[in-house]
C-alpha cells in the first residue's frame, strides 16, 4: 500500500491515534494507581500513628492509676472503671462489627468470587428455613442442636 494514498494516510493516522490514546490510558491509570498507592501509605502511617498513641495513652492511664496509694482516690478510679466497663464492651462489639463489615466491603469491591456469594445467597435463604424447623421441632418437644447444611454434590 502506498503512504501517500488517502486510504494509505487516513489508516496510520488511525493507528498513530489508537497508540497515542492506549498511552493516555495506560498514563492515567499509572497515575492513579501512584496516586492511590500514596495515600494509601499516608493513610496506614496515620492509622498506625493514631493507634500507638491512643494505646501509649491508654496505658499510661492504667499505670498512673495503678500506682495511686490514696485509697478514696483508688476507689473512685475503680468504680468508674467499673461503670464505664459496659460501654467499652458495647464499643469493642461494635469496633468487632465495623471491622468485619469493612472486611466485606473490601472484599465485594475487590470482586469476591461469584461462589462465594452463591454460598453467602444459600445460607442466608436457609436461614428462615432453619428457624422453621427448630420452631416445629420445639412445639413438637423435641430439642434441636444442631442443623448442618447438606453438601451439594459436585459433578
Amino acid at each position: 500500500m502506498n503512504p501517500s494514498t488517502l486510504q494509505g494516510l487516513s489508516l496510520k493516522t488511525i493507528a498513530n491515534t489508537r497508540k497515542a490514546a492506549e498511552q493516555a490510558v495506560q498514563a492515567y491509570c499509572n497515575g492513579v494507581r501512584r496516586l492511590l498507592e500514596t495515600i494509601d501509605a499516608g493513610g496506614r502511617r496515620a492509622i498506625e500513628t493514631g493507634a500507638g498513641i491512643a494505646v501509649a495513652q491508654v496505658n499510661r492511664v492504667a499505670e498512673r492509676a495503678a500506682g495511686l496509694e490514696t485509697p478514696l482516690l483508688a476507689n473512685g478510679i475503680e468504680a468508674a472503671a467499673r461503670a464505664s466497663l459496659p460501654g467499652a464492651r458495647v464499643a469493642l462489639t461494635l469496633s468487632e462489627r465495623l471491622a468485619a463489615g469493612t472486611d466485606q466491603l473490601s472484599a465485594r469491591i475487590a470482586g469476591a468470587p461469584r461462589a462465594e456469594r452463591a454460598v453467602r445467597s444459600a445460607k442466608k435463604a436457609a436461614a428462615p428455613v432453619v428457624k422453621a424447623v427448630r420452631k416445629t421441632t420445639a412445639r413438637a418437644g423435641h430439642k434441636v442442636t444442631a442443623v448442618k447444611p447438606r453438601r451439594a454434590v459436585s459433578a
